[in-house]
């Protein structure tokens, strides 16, 4: 049975046992435009399509919104000298033949977020 999808709307589609969300961006005569979970955009025909998934809902209403892009979620942080090892990266260890280890709390790293 063929469900008429509507341009804009974003659904629940299900192959196998895979289920995954898709938003319709152009509907044609024959085709069908989906932008996918994953970002990717890709053509398919309305035979292939209904043949291969079975929609499981409109989930256009369901406040889901987009994944937020790895360019669009740039965050500052401050860092600060290790309160433990003093920007050491080591502390001192009495039973390793090194003596030191690395620094529990920076973990060799010689800086921490900072807090405030």
């Amino acid at each position: 049975m063929e469900q008429n999808l509507v341009q804009g709307n974003k659904y629940l589609i299900k192959r196998s046992d895979t289920v995954s969300m898709i938003e319709v961006l152009v509907i044609t005569e024959t085709s069908y435009k989906f932008k996918y979970e994953s970002g990717v955009s890709d053509w398919t025909t309305r035979e292939h399509f209904h043949s291969w998934y079975t929609i499981i809902e409109d989930v256009t209403n369901y406040g889901i919104g987009e994944i937020p892009s790895k360019e669009s979620t740039k965050t500052m942080v401050n860092f600060e000298t290790c309160s433990i090892c003093h920007g050491k990266g080591t502390i001192p260890d009495n039973i390793s033949t090194a003596k030191t280890k690395p620094c529990p709390l920076c973990m060799g790293n010689k800086i921490v977020p900072k807090y405030t």
